[in-house]
């Protein structure tokens, strides 16, 4: 994206707090149903800190796949598991290896689910993570959900796609395939990885924090929004509305006026931060 925001950019970015500075917060979220029978998206999120003096902040959102019950058991396993997990700590863990900790363990809690018969339930779930500490935005994700980070009049998706395209665009780089064959693969979106398939082969992890600025936002959401709504209208929503629950809810609500006819499961997660 042309002038989008550049992680070298982010990089660069320093925030010095002054002593009489409060950090805050807001948090809005918004999840329906669209045309699918169940709802498999799971999404949960810390209260607002009103004062984040020494505080730390997670959300998560995670898109389960799987038959009759499989997706929403799956979401809902590893969205719980992560959120405990990060409150269970009494150790000051670095927040990377926390992220790696508990995306084997809940890989292993999904992989390990059982239908009524006792037979696994093949079922799994995509997610998205972030955690604030102080002016610090730290994320992981595995699968295709998506995260942006909202600054200024730009936004930027700072989440990779784990599905088969990444494969295809590293044939079209050794040339043993063209551009337009991968564009047109009918496994394109096939995701290649995800929570519960027992050994998650693709885990993006930011090394290094971004230093957040007053009046940033950070949405997370499942593909039932990103596939419907566009990038640029996600931004003028936001930061027209400005009340993340607000926005959260706007978001949701104007997927489904698209009146798609298989509109997805279609789940948000805002935060502003201000300081």
């Amino acid at each position: 994206m042309n002038g989008g925001i550049r992680l070298s950019d982010m990089d660069m970015i320093t925030t010095i707090m002054l002593e009489d500075s409060i950090s805050t917060i807001s948090v809005g979220m918004s999840s329906v149903i669209g045309t699918r029978k169940e709802q498999q998206d799971t999404i949960k999120a810390d209260d607002d800190y009103a004062i984040m003096e020494n505080g730390k902040f997670i959300a998560v959102l995670c898109d389960g796949m799987g038959g009759l019950s499989g997706g929403k058991q799956a979401s809902e396993v590893c969205a719980t598991h992560i959120q405990d997990s990060f409150h269970a700590e009494e150790c000051e863990e670095d927040i990377s290896q926390f992220f790696r900790r508990v995306i084997v363990e809940g890989d292993r809690k999904v992989s390990e689910l059982r239908n009524e018969s006792g037979e696994p339930l093949g079922a799994g779930s995509t997610m998205v993570c972030i955690v604030i500490k102080e002016d610090e935005l730290h994320w992981s994700s595995v699968g295709d959900s998506h995260i942006y980070l909202i600054r200024g009049n730009q936004i930027r998706c700072i989440t990779r796609d784990h599905n088969y395209s990444m494969l295809l665009e590293e044939k079209v780089k050794m040339g043993e395939i063209t551009q337009q064959e991968a564009e047109t693969h009918p496994k394109r979106e096939a995701l290649i990885s995800y929570m519960g398939m027992g050994g998650v082969k693709y885990v993006d992890i930011n090394a290094t924090p971004f230093k957040l600025i007053n009046e940033d936002y950070i949405v997370l959401c499942s593909d039932g929004l990103y596939r419907t709504v566009s990038e640029e209208d996600i931004k003028n929503i936001v930061q027209g509305i400005g009340e993340a629950e607000d926005a959260a809810e706007c978001l949701t609500e104007y997927a489904m006026r698209a009146h798609k006819m298989n509109q997805d499961n279609t789940s948000v997660v805002v935060i502003q931060y201000k300081n």
